[in-house]
Order: C-alpha cells, then structure tokens, then sequence
C-alpha cells in the first residue's frame, strides 16, 4: 500500500535547487543594472523580473508537491493504524475511517476510495482498482456477483 503513495522526490529536490541557482543569477543580473536608469536598462530589468516570478511560480508547484508527499506519508500511517485495529471476526467501526468514500458503478460494481477525501478531479467511473475481489450478494432470491476494488486517492 505504501508504494501507491510514495514516489522517489530526489528529482523533485534537484529542480528546486536548480531554479535557486537559475533565480540568484538573474538577481545578480538586476543587481548589476540596478545604477542605471536609461529605458533600456528598466525594459531589461522587467523583462528578467518577470522571469523571476515564472521561475518562483515553477518553485512553488515543486514545493507543493513536496508538502502533499509528506502529507501521504501521515496518510499511509493513519491507514495502516486503521487496517490493524480492524477485527476480522465481526463488525468494526473503523470501516467506516478506513472507506470513507465509495463509487457505485452498478450494483455490481463498487470501488472503495481510500485516502485522500477531496475527489473533484477524479474520473469516478474509470478509476484503477488496486485490489480486487468478488462477493456474493443475495437479492430477492437472485444472487448477483459483485466485483469491488480499492483506489488509492493521493
């Protein structure tokens, strides 16, 4: 399960020090022209600020990936403490923690959504299932087989 959520943030950390590095040059460059006062050098002066704000707003999506990532580490945890109080044997309160969110395709059809609450951008009807599996539902004595997976949401 842990693996659904972490990924390798090493590039991430190395492409945020690389548009320090890219912005502290640019500064200097500002730095450089800052006694002069003609309009070409304020048009240039702009022109590297503005720049600067793509190369803060690139850093600042880099950032937020790296604060969503910590909070799925909280995440996997709080799952895992939920998965090992669970009893097995009768019904448990804690299912409900655990699926707080469900897509009912069809009646025989239904993927449990597990982790992150917030569903606005997901495809509900073609979400991958992690794990799969079958019961069997008796309705009006007809039995119907129902198909039920796990999508991990981070």
């Amino acid at each position: 399960m842990t693996n659904a959520f972490y990924e390798d943030l090493q590039p991430v950390n190395d492409k945020i020090a690389l548009i320090n590095s890219q912005i502290d040059l640019l500064k200097d460059k500002i730095a450089t022209y800052s006694g002069k006062h003609n309009d070409a050098y304020k048009a240039l002066c702009d022109e590297i600020t503005g720049q600067i704000e793509n190369l803060m707003n690139e850093k600042k999506v880099l950032e937020n990936r790296l604060l969503t990532h910590q909070n799925n580490e909280k995440l996997v945890k709080e799952t895992i403490e939920i998965v090992n109080k669970l009893s097995m044997t009768e019904y448990d309160p804690n299912f409900k923690k655990l699926f707080k969110k469900v897509v009912i395709k069809s009646r025989t059809d239904l993927t449990f959504i597990i982790g992150n609450e917030n569903i606005n951008d997901l495809d509900l009807f073609n979400l991958p299932k992690a794990l799969n599996s079958k019961y069997q539902i008796k309705v009006r004595a007809q039995l119907y087989d129902v198909d039920f997976g796990v999508y991990f949401n981070s």
